[in-house]
């Protein structure tokens, strides 16, 4: 192998590791901004992540993706962590933007679990250590 290879290589092997490091930070905030909201709404963060339709669980899930979504996820990553197709987050989007406009209690619930998540991820972002 070649010097020139050898350095081709190395970076290539480089950019894959920073890759693989900033998609284990993605799900890590995700499961960050999950606990957050199953905090604030009481429910179980399995339950979130679960098949269930009763309204309190979607409510919490609605809120987790628009959080997620907020954050910067992209959908396909939003429906990995929530377990749900991307055209479900989508869906749980859009139903956000209706709930939060047309009922206050769920514009409450939303409220406060803004307000967790911005916390919880403030706190990550001082635990985290510049080399």
């Amino acid at each position: 192998m070649t010097a020139t290879n050898k350095h081709n290589e190395a970076a290539r092997l480089q950019r894959l590791l920073r890759a693989l490091g900033a998609a284990q930070r993605q799900e890590d905030e995700a499961a960050r901004i999950l606990e957050a909201v199953a905090r604030v709404t009481g429910i179980p963060a399995g339950k979130i992540t679960g098949k269930s339709r009763r309204r309190p669980v979607a409510d919490a899930r609605k809120i987790a993706a628009w959080q997620m979504i907020q954050a910067g996820h992209s959908l396909p990553q939003v429906g990995r962590a929530l377990k749900m197709h991307h055209t479900s987050v989508m869906y749980s989007r859009n139903a956000y933007k209706d709930l939060v406009s047309t009922c206050p209690p769920f514009r409450a619930l939303a409220s406060a679990s803004e307000a967790a998540v911005k916390a919880i991820l403030a706190r990550a972002d001082e635990d985290v250590v510049v080399l």
